[in-house]
């Protein structure tokens, strides 16, 4: 009701209005505004210390995040014929409580028997979560619902290409400098793609990634 008698109502995306618009509200204007982009807290670096390819991603064991596709798409890259040597970075917890428990994240790992390729993390703080990225050469977004993805852009600013679904929020600024785009519940999509970072890691230039982001949503 709130909704529908305001004469305007801002959404961080596209895909959030749609949403809304599919619950039955009615609005003639709106706006798009995404939120702001903390572009000078996350700068570029050439001090990556990992010699392995490393693949993260940011995510929590819930359905729209769909973390059972990124493990598939692991498991699927370790199975491959492709000489690549790699490790994951797994940075999220089981819940938003103050328990830093991953153990879920971890049996579903398991699951897929690809474990022993990953590293897991519970939290970071604002200032570590910089370094983190910092160790990666792609992230993985497989959210099946994302209204505007933080960390995905957060991983751009940094100079580092991203692997993102067609979710909604992050498909506006995923373009061919900076990553793929790739369809929802898809591994072996996401494995390609992982595959042709890794040949054509060169041609992702991090001024290009960060540039481009920023002048879509910067400051």
């Amino acid at each position: 009701q709130a909704f529908n008698q305001a004469n305007k109502v801002a959404f961080v995306s596209m895909r959030q209005a749609q949403f809304f618009f599919t619950l039955g509200l009615q609005l003639e204007k709106f706006w798009i505004i995404p939120n702001l982009l903390q572009q000078n807290k996350f700068v570029l670096t050439n001090n990556k210390k990992n010699k392995e390819f490393s693949i993260g991603i940011v995510a929590y064991p819930l359905w729209v995040k769909d973390m059972d596709t990124f493990f598939k798409s692991i498991q699927l890259l370790s199975q491959s014929n492709n000489e690549i040597n790699f490790k994951v970075f797994v940075l999220g917890k089981d819940n938003f409580t103050a328990s830093k428990s991953n153990e879920n994240i971890r049996n579903m790992a398991k699951s897929y028997q690809v474990d022993s390729f990953c590293t897991f993390i519970s939290e970071l703080s604002r200032n570590e979560i910089q370094e983190f990225y910092h160790q990666l050469d792609v992230l993985v977004s497989t959210s099946i619902f994302e209204t505007y993805g933080i960390a995905v852009r957060e991983a751009l600013l940094s100079g580092i290409p991203v692997i993102a679904t067609d979710s909604g929020g992050v498909s506006s600024i995923i373009d061919n400098c900076n990553g793929f785009l790739v369809p929802i519940k898809s591994p072996e999509a996401i494995t390609d793609a992982i595959l042709e970072i890794n040949k054509n890691k060169n041609n992702y230039l991090p001024s290009k990634i960060r540039d481009f982001v920023i002048e879509k949503e910067g400051e």
